[in-house]
């Protein structure tokens, strides 16, 4: 499992916890949201983690492209097309 995923279910279950409990503190309560809202931002950082992870890759792959699908002497990233 992701970190990504760890993190949500993690949180949905502290607030599942919460709203079936019979009688929470008010102070336990806060404590509660605290840490799933913690929870949540763990996983949101995680998928922007990944989603800029991703993004890298994919700008590796583009700056990466075999030279042969070029203009000759063009310097553009243009396909040849067939005469």
């Amino acid at each position: 499992m992701d970190d990504y995923t760890t993190h949500k279910q993690r949180a949905e279950a502290l607030l599942e916890e919460l709203t079936a409990a019979a009688e929470v503190s008010e102070a336990e309560r806060r404590n509660v949201i605290a840490q799933a809202q913690a929870h949540a931002a763990l996983a949101q950082a995680e998928a922007q983690r990944e989603t800029a992870e991703a993004i890298r890759a994919i700008g590796a792959l583009s700056a990466s492209e075999p030279s042969g699908l070029t203009e000759p002497g063009s310097g553009s990233r243009s396909v040849v097309r067939g005469n």
